[in-house]
């Protein structure tokens, strides 16, 4: 089975280090569930590092966390929340927090079955789907 919604961000630091200045970017991928994005913004500026050859036990890593991130790139659903060149990472996260599950299985139904998109029966195959692979995971 082949994941078919990819949102990916591509998310840029400027910082000063040292006298230098250092302007770092990442692709990271969202996690296919939406709701809750916290623990993900969170872990952003140690993939920057990481992706950048930082380590992050070092003096240049602390002084990276204390500055601020843009999503300069979104593909996948989340494009939809990119605001002109760029946006802070937390104005886009909390943009995808405000995404519903019907607005998802909607988007589900746009891209897959264009034709069948405002079909109710669909729409109700989608969300038995979802909660059957909400119950499962919810399960482990």
């Amino acid at each position: 089975m082949t994941n078919t919604i990819k949102n990916l961000i591509t998310v840029k630091m400027n910082f000063g280090y040292k006298g230098e200045e250092f302007i770092f970017e990442a692709v990271e991928e969202l996690p296919l569930h939406l709701g809750s994005l916290l623990e993900f913004s969170e872990s952003i500026p140690r993939k920057i590092a990481l992706a950048n050859g930082v380590d992050t036990y070092s003096y240049m890593f602390e002084a990276m966390e204390c500055n601020p991130i843009e999503v300069i790139k979104a593909e996948g659903y989340v494009s939809r929340f990119m605001q002109g060149d760029s946006v802070s990472l937390e104005q886009f996260i909390a943009d995808c927090n405000g995404i519903t599950i019907d607005t998802l299985m909607q988007h589900i139904a746009e891209m897959h079955l264009p034709e069948q998109a405002g079909s109710d029966d669909l729409y109700q195959a989608l969300m038995a789907a979802y909660a059957i692979g909400y119950s499962v995971a919810s399960t482990h």
